[in-house]
């Protein structure tokens, strides 16, 4: 297990001294200077009307980036190098939770899965956003259904979206202390005495869309991103998934 652990903070260290010094990149460039805002304690609500997320990823950074007096581009990613050694390490124990036997392989697949694996060293979103999901999964998990909750409230003042993994969450919850048969009154408002926390965070939610209008901040970004299903990325995953998982689909075949 340290074994695994070392090889994964080494690979970590190696693609962060890769792309350190490289220029700012797509979102990097909205990020960025809203993180320098917070750092030089000048943030305004108002830039973030170049973004579509709520403010709790820049606002963690720049704070971040004050306390120990960080100014450059290669400062700001090596913080997020080290968050996402944290999201690694909350998955791992995750894993491990769900998956005793099999846990070093489901590891190194996150870890290096090609969509997710660049984000970790760059200044996005995606892999703080999952250190505080993956964190309210474990905690589900270990049943501290009140603490995975509250991970789940934070998650959402980094992306809104993240909204769907608590309705996972707590789809899961009730399928883990509920059958068909066991359903009635007493049962459900057991469950939803558990779920406090989770319904806290949906009903929030709701005043939010309700108040803002929609679920992405700033009006351009409202007709940019309209509240609506799309099916894009899960046709886009079903695709990955076929490839990433042929021999498993392959065997499930014969």
């Amino acid at each position: 297990m340290k074994k695994l652990l070392f090889f994964i903070t080494f690979s970590f260290a190696l693609s962060y001294i890769l792309v350190k010094d490289v220029p700012l990149l797509a979102d990097e460039i909205i990020y960025y200077p809203i993180i320098e805002t917070v750092t030089s304690l000048s943030f305004t609500p108002t830039i973030l009307s170049i973004t579509s997320s709520l403010p709790g990823y820049v606002i963690s950074i720049g704070l971040i980036k004050y306390l120990f007096n960080l100014s450059s581009v290669s400062e700001t990613r090596f913080i997020t190098t080290l968050l996402s050694l944290m999201t690694v390490y909350i998955v791992f124990l995750t894993m491990k939770e769900i998956s005793p036997i099999n846990f070093r392989v489901k590891i190194l697949q996150f870890v290096f899965l090609p969509i997710l694996f660049v984000f970790f060293f760059l200044i996005y979103t995606d892999a703080y956003s999952l250190l505080f999901i993956s964190l309210s999964f474990l905690l589900t998990l270990k049943k501290r259904f009140m603490l995975a909750g509250i991970a789940g409230f934070l998650s959402l003042l980094i992306r809104q979206n993240n909204l769907i993994w608590l309705t996972l969450l707590c789809c899961y919850i009730f399928s883990e202390r509920n059958t068909l048969n066991t359903i009635n009154l007493k049962s459900l408002i057991d469950y939803l005495k558990e779920i406090h926390f989770f319904l806290f965070s949906f009903v929030l939610s709701l005043i939010f869309i309700i108040i803002n209008k929609g679920i992405v901040i700033s009006e351009t970004n409202k007709l940019a991103q309209p509240l609506s299903i799309h099916f894009d990325n899960i046709y886009f995953l079903l695709f990955l998934f076929f490839f990433l998982f042929f021999s498993l689909n392959f065997d499930n075949l014969s």
